[in-house]
């Protein structure tokens, strides 16, 4: 059990017996994934969702011209799931690629639901974490809408920095929904 510290650590809330614990643990299997793999495409149906032990992921999607939008980054001890996909069951419509190599726990929707339906420590983590997703999507959004960019980009600097060692900066601009050009200015401004 030692070496599902990831899962360990994700599920440690406290409320699960290590009975239980044991029981969630024993629903995941490691999985491995190189550098720019994806580990979900557009039109595939999530099946899986994982718990990411090392590395780190982005969720991206292609807009209506062409391009390539970073809509999320995923780090280590995270969970990683395309939400809509996996729980309603339909074609997704991002991408979760690797952007280094990486370590995951993944499980199954069948293993999943039985969990959630007879584990209820299992169930009130999971709505727990559903409901903090929804904030944070909340917040991410009414961002986007209401910061200025420099003050989004000094947001993501502060609280997510590993984001810059391993996304381009292309990728970054399109997370913070603004243009190559607009991220260099504003680094630029940053850093004077």
């Amino acid at each position: 059990m030692e070496e599902k510290n990831a899962l360990i650590q994700l599920f440690s809330n406290g409320q699960m017996t290590p009975k239980e614990l044991e029981l969630v643990l024993s629903g995941y299997e490691k999985v491995y994934y190189q550098k720019g793999d994806y580990i979900l495409e557009e039109g595939q149906t999530a099946k899986e969702y994982y718990v990411i032990e090392s590395g780190f992921v982005r969720s991206f999607a292609i807009d209506y011209e062409g391009n390539d939008i970073t809509t999320d980054f995923h780090n280590t001890g995270e969970l990683l799931i395309q939400v809509v996909s996996f729980f309603l069951q339909k074609p997704s419509e991002e991408y979760l690629q690797a952007l280094t190599d990486v370590v995951l726990w993944r499980t199954g929707i069948e293993v999943f639901y039985q969990h959630f339906n007879t584990i209820e420590n299992y169930s009130d983590w999971g709505r727990t974490w559903m409901v903090n997703n929804l904030f944070q999507n909340k917040q991410r959004s009414l961002s986007l809408v209401k910061d200025a960019a420099k003050d989004r980009y000094l947001h993501l600097l502060e609280h997510r920095p590993e984001i810059f060692a391993y996304a381009t900066l292309q990728q970054i601009a399109s997370y913070l929904g603004i243009t190559n050009t607009s991220l260099s200015r504003i680094r630029r401004e940053v850093a004077q």
